[in-house]
């Protein structure tokens, strides 16, 4: 299993998660910069990548796509609202607490499955997404802790 962390995400959290031992790069290691989605995502199915992506627009155009491909996606979620910010530093909290999570969940099915993460405060949590969530095409929001 391999991630694929999206060219709107720092290309230094895959370094510094690559750098720990994760199998996790970033769009310039394959000269996927600028990519459009509809080739990516095949791309992706055809290498066998998760993918990792703050890009929700991705996910209301092409989820049809993305079912068919059969690729796992990880949607990156941040306090900002309709901006969906994140920090470097949050990205980099999120996975790395996380990822041992998601593989864990990826190698126990045998599906193509979907997640979204984000911090509640200063915890990260990484929610599974059913097909329903996913397809209506809302906004995923991540919740404000109060």
């Amino acid at each position: 299993m391999r991630f694929f962390l999206d060219e709107n995400l720092p290309p230094q959290v895959a370094r510094a998660l690559a750098l720990v031992g994760y199998p996790i790069s970033h769009p310039a290691e394959h000269g996927k910069r600028g990519e459009k989605d509809p080739d990516l995502i095949t791309w992706l199915a055809q290498n066998q990548f998760v993918w990792i992506t703050i890009d929700d627009d991705a996910r209301k155009r092409h989820i049809g796509q993305i079912g068919q491909a059969g690729v796992s996606v990880v949607w990156v979620r941040g306090l900002g609202g309709r901006k969906n910010i994140v920090t470097i530093k949050q990205v980099h909290l999120m996975l790395t607490v996380k990822l041992e999570e998601l593989i864990e969940k990826l190698e126990a099915s045998n599906q193509p499955l979907h997640f979204m993460v984000y911090l509640s405060g200063k915890r990260p949590v990484l929610k599974p997404l059913q097909a329903d969530t996913i397809q209506q095409g809302k906004p995923l929001r991540a919740r404000r802790n109060r």
